[in-house]
């Protein structure tokens, strides 16, 4: 090998050096390092939460959605964190991030929308609970959450709708029964009203108290 090339070897032998000690090696310890706080956040996160002690859980798990934002499990668990410390507004953001990253959207629900309300957002309540009848539009749970929300905002012919698909799905559903009742009373369909909370107290005889007033206003003699 002539003089040139055993110094242009040399050089490369150089730079191939200088990468490893400033670059490759910080990188490879800098992944280690990572890779033994996430295991450690892993960790320490489940047995804190699994312990309910949700203040103490609260970094770890942060920590673990800041490094991995498209793992549901740890978006899941950080919205329930914040629950339990009674954090409307982070709960909130936290459900509508499992939504995004999630192969199953309802699972957020209908936490994702009575947290918005929690939180003072109507509107985004209302938007939530359109997403989770969209996400699974055969759960009546569902339909009850959003009419509600559609009454609330006055949308009342489209809060009829939920109710009533609700109780194609669950006929049964006492509450479905009460919250129709309650429209027809509003729009001077005493009739209806009295027969929907008639209903009610027959598939919820242990919750007359909440229909009492109701079954007087409509005439009824139960």
């Amino acid at each position: 090998m002539g003089a040139p090339m055993m110094r242009a070897a040399g050089a490369a032998a150089v730079i191939t050096l200088y990468y490893w000690v400033l670059v490759a090696q910080p990188q490879a310890e800098s992944s280690d390092r990572l890779g033994g706080e996430l295991q450690a956040a892993m960790e320490s996160s489940a047995s804190l939460f699994v312990a309910k002690d949700f203040a103490a859980a609260l970094e770890p798990t942060e920590f673990l959605v800041e490094h991995m934002p498209t793992q549901p499990m740890y978006a899941d668990r950080l919205a329930r964190i914040y629950n339990a410390l009674g954090r409307a507004e982070d709960e909130a953001r936290s459900w509508d991030h499992l939504m995004e990253v999630s192969a199953t959207p309802e699972d957020a629900c209908p936490m994702v929308g009575q947290a918005h309300q929690d939180a003072g957002h109507a509107e985004n309540a209302l938007t939530a609970f359109e997403k989770c009848v969209a996400a699974e539009p055969r759960d009546p749970d569902f339909k009850l959450f959003l009419g509600r929300a559609y009454t609330a905002a006055g949308h009342r012919t489209k809060a009829r709708r939920e109710f009533e698909e609700g109780l194609t799905l669950a006929p049964l559903y006492p509450d479905l029964h009460l919250l129709l009742g309650v429209l027809d009373f509003g729009d001077d369909r005493r009739l209806d009203a009295r027969r929907r909370f008639e209903r009610f107290l027959e598939l919820a005889p242990e919750r007359r108290d909440e229909v009492a007033v109701w079954l007087k206003r409509t005439g009824s003699r139960r």
